[in-house]
């Protein structure tokens, strides 16, 4: 039960004093939520200036619907919209799961822990002002534009719990320091600079992304079915999973961790340089001086086409892969190959601690340092200093 209401003297509704301090349990497949998981008492809306009083929680399909009393919607926002005479409705929606809760008393929250209630919807406008949405909380923006003679930085800066759907955006910085952001079939233009820097909790699913620098300093980052023709893409991500996605770029993913990779088309050159702690999985890399001093990365069931492959490299595997290119894989540590194709590759392994089983013949190997490379055949090996003492194991 929640604590009476008070008004306060400029109007505005808020709860007196939470009475619950923890939220029971949900029963549903709720993830984070599961029993015994604690739940925020409650939490403080800085667009709302109000606080919501928790009745309890329900597991219904894999989310939770708590029921909230007392909530006051955004008198800024909405005089804002109205005021510019905007197409604005309310809805309570998930925006993971896409479901409506039933009734704006409800609440559902997805079991990756995201909330969206009382959702306010923009439709079919054009924005082009400095920070036209600036900080705004849970938004849907539909079949919008974002372009225009005032020529307007930073969109959407410093938001939270916001939709994007069907949305093009030709201004530079539209998204930046926002949280729990989802981005569906829209469009970054090549005018569209620095679209998406130092967000958490990201998600694009196909849409182009066709600005430079257009995702950098982002963390737990998602990109599905999206075309990338973007230079210097990627730098410094803290997780992201791409799947299904072509991409073009230069220095791509520089010095980011945790990447999950599938179903990935990239062509560009210094692509993957200083990443650790990554998988990629049936992708196709059309590259050059890929992986260099790259650590802890598997690649598997993958074509890499280049010169100067994972050079500095440590502790990288690649397992049933085609590696096509001159001198790959040279001062590496730790480095293995599982039943792999080396195609026209020559004066590899060079001062490399290696252990590797091919499946076809190879053009020449040079001084391997230590450990076993096993080849049906080999054109010429080749030890000219000191201390290349790699077992090199041939069928004939």
């Amino acid at each position: 039960r929640t604590a009476p209401m008070a008004r306060r003297r400029d109007g505005d509704i808020a709860p007196y004093r939470h009475a619950a301090r923890e939220v029971r349990a949900g029963r549903g497949t709720g993830g984070a939520h599961d029993e015994g998981a604690p739940a925020k008492p409650h939490e403080r809306c800085a667009r709302r200036g109000v606080r919501e009083g928790a009745m309890g929680a329900r597991g219904v399909g894999g989310c939770v619907v708590r029921q909230i009393r007392g909530q006051a919607g955004c008198r800024i926002l909405g005089a804002v919209l109205v005021l510019s005479g905007l197409s604005i409705e309310k809805k309570s929606r998930c925006i993971f799961c896409r479901a409506f809760c039933g009734g704006n008393r409800g609440r559902r929250l997805c079991s990756t822990g995201i909330r969206s209630f009382n959702m306010t919807t923009i439709r079919q406008q054009r924005f082009d002002e400095e920070r036209a949405l600036y900080s705004v909380r849970d938004l849907l923006i539909k079949n919008c534009v974002f372009d225009g003679p005032a020529d307007g930085e930073s969109a959407l800066k410093e938001c939270r719990d916001v939709v994007v759907e069907d949305c093009r955006f030709c201004l530079r910085y539209p998204f930046w320091h926002d949280k729990k952001l989802r981005i569906g079939r829209s469009e970054m233009t090549e005018s569209c600079r620095a679209a998406i820097w130092y967000c958490d909790s990201v998600e694009i699913r196909n849409s182009n992304l066709h600005g430079i620098k257009a995702v950098r300093e982002c963390s737990d980052v998602r990109i599905e079915g999206c075309d990338i023709v973007s230079a210097e893409f990627g730098w410094f991500i803290r997780g992201m999973t791409m799947e299904q996605c072509r991409a073009e770029s230069e220095y791509f993913m520089m010095r980011s961790d945790h990447l999950g990779f599938r179903d990935v088309r990239f062509k560009g050159k210094y692509s993957f340089q200083y990443i650790t702690d990554s998988v990629f999985e049936r992708c196709t890399f059309d590259t050059k001086d890929a992986f260099w001093h790259g650590k802890n990365i598997l690649v598997r069931d993958s074509i890499v086409l280049g010169e100067y492959l994972a050079w500095y490299s440590e502790n990288v595997t690649f397992e049933r892969c085609k590696i096509v290119g001159t001198q790959p894989f040279c001062y590496c540590k730790g480095l293995r190959l599982v039943d792999c194709e080396m195609i026209d590759t020559d004066l590899a392994f060079e001062r490399s601690e290696v252990e590797a089983n091919l499946l076809a013949p190879i053009v020449s190997i040079k001084n391997p340092l230590s450990g076993r490379i096993r080849v049906p055949a080999v054109g010429e090996i080749i030890r000219d200093i000191d201390g290349a003492e790699g077992e090199i194991i041939t069928d004939a």
